[in-house]
């Protein structure tokens, strides 16, 4: 029993001083570290900051298209917005992105290009699958 306490208590000692000396390492780097050797401002010196001058402008791009609005083999002019048509733009007109191209119910829709639509309704279709949340912070199907 004598050994086993004697054991234990050398090295419960072994261990305070491991920690003693890392704790003194650490407290050393941080002292070099924030210290420094004061030449700051000689460091400093060597250094060249460039400033550039700030300049607000418009930016322009501009690309023509030779091409006709139209329907093709007679299929009508769609939207994805039911409604009256109550205003379009003139035959011979000219339109670019972000221009009015014609009003359903007086709401403008205008002309942008890409395949995905800028904006869709968010609702349940056919292929919309319910999540059960059986435990906070996990989703199972």
């Amino acid at each position: 029993m004598t050994s086993e306490s004697a054991n234990n208590r050398s090295s419960r000692w072994w261990i305070w001083i491991l920690g003693a000396v890392v704790v003194g390492v650490i407290a050393l780097v941080a002292f070099i570290a924030v210290s420094g050797d004061g030449d700051s401002e000689e460091a400093g010196a060597g250094e060249v900051t460039n400033f550039a001058d700030v300049v607000r402008t418009d930016l322009v791009e501009i690309e023509s298209y030779d091409a006709t609005l139209g329907t093709i083999g007679g299929d009508p002019i769609t939207s994805q917005r039911s409604g009256t048509v109550t205003a379009a733009i003139d035959a011979g007109d000219t339109a670019v992105a972000g221009d009015v191209v014609f009003r359903i119910d007086g709401e403008p829709v205008v002309l942008m290009f890409g395949e995905t639509p800028v904006w869709r309704d968010m609702a349940p279709t056919e292929d919309t699958e319910v999540l059960v949340n059986r435990r906070n912070g996990t989703i199972t199907s």
